[in-house]
């Protein structure tokens, strides 16, 4: 824990004075587009050294993280295959069931047209086992079959590929707008910068 208080306070002695000269810039000519450049050079390497602190402190972490979650998947994996394979073979008990039921209350039904409307489904949807029980409920769900008739507001653009095509040279997209932006690249003009020099 002492490593990591030092390495938060060596950002903060980075950060702070950083802080107040970036708040303070004004950019109105040419030199003042010169010192904001440094600037954001100078926050892209305390960005950078931060980020390599950052994963030096978490790394070992996340791979004993990693580890663990590997170890118990195996096992979660296995269990969660089973309840779907519990889970189905109700399920296909319960349709059998119905349909069995279905075909007794048919029979009836034409056996004496009179009394058809009073023949009615048992509903026994809870089934009690010794330490549990089943119960059969509906729920809603939903499937596109055909995507060409879902309303606007259920469709999302992949903009993800659309950006690919853009990039790619694509011009034209029918109700997309592609346009170009301008947005500041910084680069590094000296490369012998020590790396506990303050910024």
């Amino acid at each position: 824990m002492d490593e990591v208080q030092t390495q938060v306070t060596q950002i903060v002695e980075w950060v702070s004075p950083m802080s107040i000269r970036i708040l303070a810039l004004r950019v109105r000519t040419r030199e003042e587009v010169a010192l904001a450049s440094d600037e954001l050079r100078k926050l892209k390497d305390v960005q950078e050294r931060i980020e390599a602190v950052r994963v030096a402190l978490v790394k070992p972490l996340n791979d004993h993280v990693k580890i663990i979650n590997a170890e118990f998947k195996r096992h979660t994996e296995v269990l969660d295959k089973l309840e779907v394979f519990v889970k189905s073979l109700l399920t296909s008990f319960r349709e059998k069931e119905k349909a069995e039921l279905e075909a007794i209350a048919e029979k009836a039904r034409l056996a004496n047209p009179e009394i058809a409307s009073l023949v009615i489904l048992p509903e026994e949807k809870t089934v009690k086992g010794q330490q549990s029980q089943v119960t059969f409920s509906k729920v809603w769900k939903a499937e596109v079959v055909d995507f060409s008739q879902l309303p606007d507001k259920y469709k999302l653009p992949d903009m993800v590929a659309i950006n690919e095509a853009v990039k790619a040279g694509q011009r034209i997209i029918p109700g997309v707008r592609i346009h170009q932006v301008e947005i500041p690249s910084i680069r590094r003009r000296v490369d012998d910068i020590p790396d506990d020099q303050p910024f």
